[in-house]
């Protein structure tokens, strides 16, 4: 099928909240059933940041696996993630809503029951539903299993969870099945195996991308020393190699998958939670602690049963809260009650509707009592972003800071609050009026040592 370009047709409208909502034609309802979902596969890769890609345009870190893939999807250019850290963000995922009404506001906090989780929608429909994490922050002690029939964390590397995944598929059963696949090893310390660790490093220096590396070189580039910054392009160099090496791992699963016929029945959606920052801004080797493009910046690439409309490069704003509203519409079913995402779901029937006028992340981190302490919201005093079809403001109430850019300055270099500072002000209300929306369920969060001892070991507590 030739592949259809979405054109925006609206202009954005500042200083109103969030959305604008269009129904989708009843030509694009009718007609989901001709694209021949059966299955849901969701694949995310941990920390992996959009520009690393080729198919977003990164022309040295060697990704042929998901750049097929792209050739054969629908690639969404400018996809946020609603929050720059692991467990808030998949929940957003999940939940099509933000933060600050689903209610984990960082890793360690439980997933509500109160919550609709696309896997209780999707088994609620009949589906069986298979989860499999690589990783602690969504182990099952934070309830973020709900809807999973079978569900397994901490697998392990790359290798070890496409292996999980492989071999769980081939004892399914002949229902329709949600697949939900995590990945973890873009994320830090980054040790690579060979030749991943030295395909793009040409350093003497023996890093091996270890926690306490990580550490001292986020700490000297704090201090400014440019011994830290010459580390840092090692780390950039293993970062790399990271994302390399779970190229090759999921273009080993998505051939086993497909060996399995799956593929070519399912809706398969690679995403990541969030990004990484190294060196555009002050939060180095980190994520959490800002809604810079560099953390909250993720691709998004859905391919349909048989590539339908393959290569189409869809360019107007998505937040990850909307992925589960598509999902559920493409497939029929009702949206979640505490929904706010907005369904692109008609872009696949060649459809258009009304963009989102606006999108919105919140910071996790600090995780410190001048930050949460007396706060209704433990994220209410960090940083908040917003991106409308032209701007991108970023507004931190505790240290009271705020930055305008422009959506073309992509790294964020150029504050243009100064010059524009109407625009400011009218982002500055939008997003009060966002945060006025907010209604968290309170899921609580888990304080035993083994989870205290797993997310510092993680770099998630000091």
């Amino acid at each position: 099928m030739p592949a259809k370009k979405w054109i925006a047709g609206a202009l954005v409208t500042l200083g109103v909240l969030g959305l604008a909502l269009g129904a989708p034609s009843t030509q694009a309802q009718d007609g989901y059933s001709t694209l021949g979902v059966e299955n849901v596969i969701l694949i995310s890769i941990d920390t992996l940041r959009a520009d690393h890609l080729g198919a977003y345009g990164n022309t040295r870190v060697k990704t042929p696996n998901f750049d097929k893939l792209a050739a054969e999807s629908f690639v969404f250019e400018s996809v946020f993630s609603a929050a720059p850290t692991t467990l808030p963000s998949h929940t957003s995922l999940m939940t099509g809503s933000y933060p600050h009404t689903h209610g984990v506001s960082k890793n360690g906090d439980r997933v509500h029951p109160d919550n609709e989780m696309m896997a209780e929608a999707l088994q609620r429909s009949g589906f069986r539903t298979l989860g499999v994490s690589g990783a602690f922050p969504l182990n099952q002690k934070f309830d973020f299993d709900q809807g999973f029939q079978a569900y397994f964390s901490n697998v392990g590397n790359n290798a070890e969870v496409s292996d999980a995944v492989l071999k769980k598929t081939m004892q399914r059963a002949g229902s329709r099945m949600f697949l939900f696949i995590h990945y973890w090893d873009v994320h830090w310390p980054y040790a690579p195996p060979a030749p991943f660790d030295t395909l793009y490093r040409k350093d003497l220096m023996g890093l091996v991308g270890s926690m306490d590396e990580l550490k001292e070189i986020r700490a000297g580039m704090h201090r400014g020393e440019p011994e830290a910054f010459a580390r840092s392009e090692v780390l950039k160099d293993l970062y790399a190699g990271e994302v390399s090496w779970t190229d090759q791992q999921v273009g080993r699963l998505l051939e086993g998958l497909d060996a399995q016929g799956l593929l070519e029945t399912s809706m398969l959606i690679v995403t990541s939670d969030h990004g990484e920052a190294f060196d555009e801004h002050k939060d180095y080797w980190d994520h959490g602690p800002s809604t810079y493009n560099s953390v909250t910046h993720v691709p998004l690439i859905i391919r349909l049963p048989g590539g339908k409309g393959g290569g189409t490069r869809v360019p107007q704003l998505v937040s990850n809260i909307d992925v589960m509203p598509t999902v559920l519409e493409v497939l029929n079913l009702s949206t979640a009650p505490r929904s706010e995402g907005v369904s692109f779901a008609p872009v696949f029937m060649g459809q258009s509707q009304p963009p989102r006028v606006a999108i919105y992340s919140e910071a996790t981190k600090p995780e410190k009592p001048e930050y949460e302490d007396g706060q209704d919201w433990p994220n209410t005093l960090k940083c908040k972003g917003v991106w409308t079809a032209k701007w991108k403001y970023q507004t931190c109430p505790k240290v009271e800071t705020h930055e305008l850019y422009t959506r073309a300055d992509h790294s964020e270099q150029k504050d243009q609050r100064k010059a524009q500072a109407g625009v400011s002000a009218q982002l500055e209300k939008s997003v009060q009026t966002w945060l006025a929306t907010g209604d968290p369920l309170q899921g609580g969060k888990d304080e035993s040592q083994d989870t205290i001892d797993a997310l510092r070991a993680l770099g998630y507590m000091e």
